[in-house]
């Protein structure tokens, strides 16, 4: 509840703002986005999100009743799916000038940058929005404080997991996993 509130207050003065002045330049507001784009070293690519989140940008700006005196830009930064590289592309949006810098942060496009660059962008009051990061670790609002997603958790697939095995009677049940945080945290929640 705490969270919606948060979004709330943030969001509420920015979309009811009154046009003063019409012909007044409109202000821009930046947003830092991660994607992973380079999955040579491992993970999900995700590039096939930027042109739905360009198209919603690009909606925004066309829509005269919505951000009146101001025009949304993006900022991508490829994490690579990548923990420290994240990291590296988050500390780059910190430090680009005062009118460049982002108001608030979308993706990352795997669960793996998303929980760098998360566990971290909350302490520069950057809210994150995540569309592809189903780690069960990104549900903890303590460590998380401005993440929300897009986008469910991996736990929700496990009551329908237990009843087909219910169903079915199985006592026995083998699991394949890769040996990643994202993988491994199915024994903490």
């Amino acid at each position: 509840m705490d969270r919606m509130v948060l979004v709330l207050l943030f969001w509420v003065p920015l979309a009811f703002s009154s046009n003063l002045c019409n012909n007044c330049t409109k202000k821009e507001l930046w947003v830092g986005a991660f994607s992973t784009v380079d999955t040579s070293g491992g993970g999900w690519n995700s590039a096939g999100a930027i042109p739905a989140i360009e198209m919603a940008v690009e909606d925004v700006n066309n829509n005269s009743s919505i951000l009146t005196n101001y025009s949304l830009r993006m900022s991508w930064r490829d994490t690579k799916c990548n923990r420290g590289y994240g990291v590296r592309q988050l500390v780059d949006f910190i430090q680009l000038p005062r009118d460049k810098a982002p108001i608030m942060l979308i993706g990352g496009g795997c669960s793996v940058g998303t929980e760098a660059t998360a566990e971290a962008s909350h302490y520069w009051n950057l809210v994150q929005i995540a569309y592809s990061a189903n780690s069960m670790a990104l549900s903890d609002s303590k460590m998380y404080p401005l993440l929300y997603r897009t986008c469910y958790s991996e736990s929700i697939g496990n009551p329908a997991r237990i009843a087909l095995l219910k169903k079915y009677e199985w006592t026995k049940v083998a699991t394949m996993v890769q040996n990643e945080g994202l993988f491994t945290l199915v024994n903490y929640y």
